[in-house]
């Protein structure tokens, strides 16, 4: 279609920054790119990109076009893959994000058999604490492991999972382990993430402000210090449990510690996402 020549060569310049890249992005010469470019700025009577030696910059009109049309491509790209699904094979980047720990843990072997599963599928995962950005970041798909806020993101259910507060015996010996959350605060917590801990009883969830010497965003840090008597650990028990199994940590306040922590997998609200995504998504899920 002449209305579409020119489009896709020029948003893959602006995102790979230069034509020899763009034109490796699509699998063509670089000839073809500028030919393409030149074409499409002679329909529109503007310029879209000034040119020199070393870069390219978009003028104004460029600026304004690229904004216009660049999820436009996206979008098209993903129908027509949306369309074919049924027909051919998986194809192409999934960029993710995930938490380290014990997610790696339940992430890594489903991932493995993914992509075995779709050799022509590539795995870009980041493990990582911070909480990533999915709509000006570069990423397909996050998995998050908290309530969610943000509604601008589509999130599925992967899985629940249960919180563990818990002490070494040497830390219980020296210090009476609590009988209710809100006396934490005479206690030296072991803080992730968040220094703010959820407890539930009679059906109703609050949140405790805790503290503590050992600060870390690694559970595996985390689980080490509450071994060695550091303080109270308050982790998921997919982290703990053996350490419980073999008396090198105690629980505590099992009668108030969160049991449905959800985890999701999300990614930002765009009507048509990719086939690989979706069928990653619903493989998390199944």
């Amino acid at each position: 279609m002449a209305l579409l020549q020119g489009i896709e060569e020029f948003v893959a310049i602006v995102d790979e920054g230069s034509m020899t890249a763009a034109a490796e992005r699509l699998g063509v010469s670089v000839a073809r790119v500028s030919r393409q470019l030149e074409r499409l700025e002679d329909r529109l009577g503007v310029r879209l990109l000034e040119r020199s030696t070393r870069r390219h910059s978009l003028t104004p009109e460029g600026e304004r076009f690229y904004q216009q049309v660049s999820p436009l491509t996206t979008e098209l790209r993903a129908l027509t893959e949306e369309i074919g699904d049924h027909a051919s094979e998986l194809s192409g980047p999934i960029r993710l994000a995930s938490p380290g720990g014990y997610m790696v843990d339940y992430m890594a072997p489903r991932l493995a058999r993914f992509s075995a599963e779709h050799p022509e599928v590539t795995i870009d995962w980041e493990v990582s604490s911070r909480v990533v950005d999915l709509v000006s970041e570069p990423l397909d798909l996050a998995v998050r492991q908290c309530q969610l806020e943000d509604s601008s993101l589509v999130a599925r259910k992967l899985f629940e999972r249960r919180l563990a507060l818990c002490a070494s015996p040497d830390y219980l010996r020296a210090r009476p382990a609590p009988e209710h959350p809100d006396q934490l605060s005479d206690h030296d917590c072991l803080v992730g993430c968040s220094d703010r801990w959820p407890f539930r009883t009679n059906g109703q969830t609050w949140q405790v402000r805790v503290n503590g010497r050992w600060h870390s965003d690694n559970g595996a840090a985390l689980l080490e210090a509450g071994r060695q008597g550091l303080g109270l650990l308050y982790q998921p028990l997919t982290l703990v449990h053996e350490a419980l199994e073999q008396g090198e940590l105690v629980e505590v306040l099992a009668d108030f510690t969160v049991a449905d922590v959800p985890v999701w997998a999300v990614h930002p609200s765009r009507r048509h996402v990719p086939a690989r995504v979706r069928r990653l998504i619903e493989y998390l899920v199944n």
